[in-house]
Formats: structure tokens, C-alpha cells, sequence
């Protein structure tokens, strides 16, 4: 038996498409009389035929949103291979078979819209189909007829032709690039961050006097919070003589009981299979100790130390504290950027509702963009610059990318110092990956949280009849559903039980598209980069490189710039507040800030009274 049509939001649905033709001509009176109407017409009709109206205008608002989602996919997959415009410069361009495959999706799009306004103008009762709801249903309907002939004939004129052309152009554009041997090469200005400056981030003289260590203590713990993985601690050391707060530390107390016997994260085998644990390391503190100073490094949460007790199948990290939380803490904040919380938009995502709700401000969606790109170019290759890089560096493939492994730590001063840096965390999933890795791909399984796992790290797929490797294209994946997490106001396109990825469906393969709110928010430059990231096949993706190259043009002052001149803004610049609040995003407070008075702070209220362990002495 169908749920009461009231437990389904039928009632709603009625009244929104029944008011629709008249919100801009009636005033507040009349739309309040035309209101009540049709609440007392909706509850004439029997339960059977309110669940058949309302399922019918369910299916009209699908089809009007799988066609708007349709033709922004059509929008950005123009610019393919061999595209009219394509110049050789951009190698992450996709497919002339991506556009096809879009196109005929919006041909069944419109043709839907077609069947579906069909149905519900026939559903109206006969008196009422020449009505205004009548009147506005027929436009709709004859205009998605129109266009859907319009493509079809289209296709079926011009499309063979096209693509030939499309191909043809790709030969002759690959043959100029080996030619000059002109793969991308875009060299990148080195971040000054050593690993000094980055340990200032939870480490520093504020009020600290320049005094002895001998009158510093540790103070601690608090619990932060924990997974299947392990759990978070934090520790302050206290200036005895100011009382003040000079360093904050967390410990990350990491349990490998779940990877004992998975070889692929140890370095030299895992001891549940070798039997020994005396030679080898887990390749989350690999993965640190790797990163741990590198120029960009400061994109990354940093280890300070470890202490590791494989006899117990455990490690502690000790890691640079974050003082504004992770991105899914932030998101979830009561700040109103959930689209959850956003009704008009949740409900009809066809509409723009983006002056009615808070979405992330664009300059600190380019700030994240930068900052993670950076981290994956690091786990590429070991440093910024293409050039010199270590032919024998393992590329480092993080595997859980999602908003909750994303934190966001002190301002980079140099680039959006309005903001806190956004910080790539949690490598306890991370594999390793040397050039001519031999394993077998299977042996790679899935792990992290695997509906926002790319189609790669899916054992049993395979695509263009190959099973993919890992690859540094995973982490562009990753970057890219994070991003998409961000701009959409939604736990990512692949949240659990909503999942839009069905990899065995051809018409499921590639990402879903933003809500028109997002859309009319957003540059088509920030909406596109993103989008590219989540391609299904790797090599449709963006390098990291290109990544970065795009995000730098589009933030440097000029008409590129879609950064509202933000990211090198200096606070002594006469506009920076007024641009800061034009853009801003709350944060809580760091309330237990470098210079901070350990008394006033209120840690002491929350302590789980712990004796230091030696390490935090090497911190």
C-alpha cells in the first residue's frame, strides 16, 4: 500500500505547481486567496488520486531537473578533443565520445519533459487544462518537443561529420606535441614553507618571552574525537612563567589491527605475513615522514614525531593541531551551508535560490582548490617544481579523500590570508606507488569510504576493457569530491544511500551536476575545473599541474580573475576589510591560540589528567 500522500510532500508539490504561472502577477492578497483554493481543491480528491497526481508531478520535476543538469553537461563537455578550439594546450580535454554521449542524454532529457508535462496536463481535470497551469504546462511541453528535434535532427545530419573532424584534429594535435615534445610543462614558483615555518603553525614565541623549555609543561588531554582507525588528543604546553600557551599538539593514537595482513600499506611487508615487525613501517607515518618539510608541505597536516608499538599492533602521531576544525565539522556548524537546511533549494534544484541561502564564497572555494592541488602535486612527485624531480619517487595515492579528512589550520599569509589554510589529513590509507609497480591491481582493494572512491579503486572494474592503476589522476578524483562537496552544500556526489555513480551504467559514469543555485553562484571556470577532476576515465582528468596553472589565472588580479582580487589581498591594503566581509566565511574561535592564557582557555575544565610521553619532547 502507497504511503498517505501527506507523509510524501504531495500536498506541497500540488500547491507549488498549481501557484506557479501566478507568482508574478498576483499580489500578496490575491496569492493568499489563490492559495487557499487550491488547498481546499487538493483535499476533494480522494487518497488514490492524490498519489496519483502528486507521483506525476514528482516525474515532472525529475525530468525538469535530469534536463537542466543535461544541458550544463552538454555545456562543458564542448570543449573535447579536437574540438574547434583546441589548440594542443589543454591535454586534460575528454573525449569527442563524452560530448556524444551527453548530447543523446539531453535528447532523452527533453523527451522526457515532453512525456511528463503530457501526463500531468492530461491529469488536470478537463475543465481546467486551458487555465494558466494549463496554458504554462502546453509551452513547456511544445518547447521540449521542438528541441528535441531540433538535436535529433541535428545529430543525425551533422554528427558523423563532426566527429571525424574531431578525431582527425586530435591525430594531427598529438603528432605537434611529440613532435616538440610539448607535454604540459608548467613550472611552479617554490612555497616558502620549510618545515621550520610549518611548525610555527602550532608552535610559537607569542607571549612566550623567549623563554627556557625547562619552564614549559605539557598540559593534557582532551578527546577530539575518533573512527575505526584510531582516536585524537590534544596536549598544550603552558609557559610556567607567563602562563601562557606556547605550543598545541594532537596525538593521534592509531590502531593496525585492520591492516595487519594488507601488504600495500607497509613498507617492507606486513608483519602479519612476514611474522616481523622490526624492519618495516606503516605507510601512514611513511607518507609523513616523506612530506615532513617539503616545500608545500604546509598543504598537508604535518607529523611532529611518532612513537610506534607494533607489539601491540599501535603507533601514536603527534601532529600539528588544526584550529578551526575539519570541513564536514564546518559544514555541518549550523552556519547554513547545508543545502539540507536550504528547503526551496533541496526541494526544487532546477531554481536558483543562491540569493536566498549561504553558499561558500568563491574566493574560499579557490583558497581550498589551491592548497589541495598543492597537496597533490606533492604526493606526485616529492616537490613543486617539475623539473629535477626524483625519477624513483613513489607516487603517494591518499584513498580517502572526503570533506571529513580535510582541516583547516592557521592563514597562509601569503596566499587568501582572510581565510584558514585548508590542510589534507588522515594518510592512514594511503599506498605508495614505485614507477613500474608490478602488483596486481586487484590486490589494491577498495578502502576508505568507498562510495567517494574513484572508478579506479574499484578492484572489479574495468575501463576500456583495462583495469586502471592508482595513479596520481586518483588524487585529482579526490580533489575533485571535495571540491564538489563544497560547492554543492552536499556530503559529495556519492553519499551513502544517494549514490549518482553507478559504474556498470554508461549514463552513470561521469558526475552529476550542480544545482542551478550553485551554477548561477559559481564561475563557469571554478564549476568546470571541478567537474573535470570527477571524470571517469583517469586520463579525461586535469593534471595537477594544469590544475594549478588554471587557479592561478583565475585568482591573480585581472580579467581573469574570479577571486574578487583576494588571494594576495595584503591586510594593510585600504580595501581588505570591506572585501573580507563582502566574502566572508565564519569561523569559531581559536580558543586555545598561541599567546592565549592557558587559565582563561578552559582546557582544564576538559582534561583526562595524562602523564607527557617523552615524545612530545623531541616536539
Amino acid at each position: 500500500m502507497a504511503a498517505p500522500s501527506t507523509e510524501r510532500g504531495y500536498p506541497k508539490l500540488f500547491l507549488d505547481l498549481e501557484l506557479t504561472p501566478y507568482l508574478d502577477t498576483l499580489n500578496p492578497t490575491q496569492l493568499e486567496t489563490r492559495t487557499n483554493e487550491i488547498k481546499a481543491r487538493w483535499n476533494t480528491f480522494s487518497e488514490f488520486r492524490r498519489n496519483e497526481r502528486g507521483g506525476l508531478i514528482e516525474d515532472f520535476h525529475n525530468a525538469l531537473k535530469a534536463k537542466s543538469d543535461a544541458q550544463r553537461q552538454v555545456a562543458y563537455a564542448r570543449t573535447y578533443r579536437g574540438a574547434s578550439d583546441d589548440n594542443g594546450s589543454d591535454v586534460w580535454r575528454p573525449w569527442f565520445g563524452l560530448y556524444e554521449e551527453k548530447v543523446r542524454r539531453l535528447l532523452r532529457a527533453w523527451r522526457d519533459v515532453d512525456v511528463s508535462c503530457e501526463r500531468l496536463h492530461m491529469s488536470r481535470e478537463q475543465g481546467r487544462r486551458g487555465d494558466e497551469v494549463g496554458k504554462w504546462l502546453v509551452g513547456l511541453l511544445r518547447e521540449a518537443r521542438s528541441e528535441a528535434n531540433r538535436i535529433e535532427t541535428w545529430m543525425r545530419r551533422d554528427f558523423d561529420a563532426l566527429r571525424k573532424e574531431a578525431e582527425a584534429r586530435t591525430r594531427e594535435v598529438e603528432r605537434k606535441r611529440k613532435e616538440s615534445d610539448g607535454d604540459e610543462d608548467i613550472e611552479m614558483a617554490d612555497d616558502n614553507s620549510s618545515g621550520t615555518g610549518q611548525r610555527k603553525d602550532s608552535q610559537g614565541g607569542a607571549g612566550d618571552g623567549g623563554e627556557s623549555n625547562n619552564y614549559r609543561v605539557w598540559c593534557g588531554t582532551v578527546y577530539l574525537g575518533g573512527g575505526s582507525f584510531g582516536a585524537a588528543f590534544l596536549w598544550l604546553q603552558v609557559d610556567e612563567t607567563t602562563g601562557k600557551i606556547v605550543n598545541r599538539v594532537v596525538c593521534k593514537k592509531a590502531s593496525y589491527f585492520q591492516l595487519w595482513n594488507a601488504p600495500h600499506f607497509w613498507t617492507n611487508g606486513a608483519p602479519g605475513l612476514t611474522g616481523d615487525i622490526s624492519n618495516t613501517l606503516p605507510t601512514e607515518i611513511q607518507t609523513h615522514l616523506s612530506l615532513r618539510g617539503r616545500p608545500g608541505s604546509r598543504s598537508t597536516v604535518e607529523m611532529l614525531n611518532y612513537s610506534l608499538r607494533l607489539e601491540e599492533k599501535s603507533a601514536d602521531l603527534y601532529l600539528e593541531f588544526c584550529p578551526f576544525g575539519d570541513a564536514l565539522e564546518h559544514y555541518n556548524g549550523g552556519h547554513g551551508y547545508r543545502v539540507a537546511k536550504q528547503p526551496k533549494r533541496s526541494q526544487r534544484p532546477w531554481e536558483d535560490h543562491s540569493k536566498e541561502y549561504r553558499l561558500y564564497p568563491e574566493p574560499f572555494c579557490w583558497a581550498a582548490f589551491l592548497h589541495l592541488v598543492t597537496a597533490g602535486i606533492l604526493m606526485e612527485r616529492g616537490q613543486l617544481k617539475k623539473t629535477g624531480a626524483d625519477p624513483d619517487w613513489s607516487v603517494i595515492v591518499h584513498r580517502d579523500f572526503k570533506i571529513d579528512n580535510v582541516f583547516y589550520g592557521v592563514p597562509d599569509v601569503d596566499n587568501f590570508p582572510m581565510y584558514p589554510r585548508t590542510k589534507l589529513a588522515d594518510f592512514g590509507l594511503s599506498i605508495a606507488i614505485p614507477p613500474n609497480d608490478t602488483r596486481d591491481v586487484k590486490s589494491l582493494a577498495t578502502r576508505g569510504t568507498e562510495e567517494h572512491a574513484a572508478p579506479e579503486m574499484q578492484a572489479r572494474l574495468k575501463v576500456a576493457g583495462v583495469a586502471r592503476r592508482q595513479s596520481t589522476r586518483t588524487n585529482v578524483w579526490g580533489v575533485g569530491i571535495v571540491m564538489f562537496s563544497l560547492l554543492a552544500g552536499e556530503y559529495g556526489p556519492c553519499a551513502k544511500d544517494k549514490t549518482w555513480f553507478d559504474w556498470r551504467d554508461q549514463d552513470r559514469r561521469e558526475p552529476p551536476e550542480l544545482d542551478a543555485s550553485a551554477q548561477a553562484f559559481y564561475s563557469r571556470e571554478l564549476v568546470n575545473l571541478v567537474m573535470a577532476c570527477m571524470r571517469f576515465n583517469d586520463t579525461d582528468r586535469p593534471s595537477f599541474d594544469h590544475l594549478l596553472a588554471q587557479i592561478r589565472k583565475h585568482t591573480t588580479p585581472g580579467e581573469h580573475d574570479r577571486a574578487y582580487g583576494l588571494r594576495g589581498l595584503s591586510s594593510d591594503h585600504p580595501d581588505y576589510a570591506e572585501k573580507c566581509a563582502a566574502h566572508l566565511v565564519p569561523f569559531k574561535a581559536d580558543k586555545y591560540a598561541l599567546g592565549l592564557s592557558y587559565g582563561e582557555s578552559g582546557f582544564e575544565e576538559h582534561i583526562d589528567v595524562t602523564t607527557p610521553p617523552a615524545e612530545l619532547v623531541g616536539v
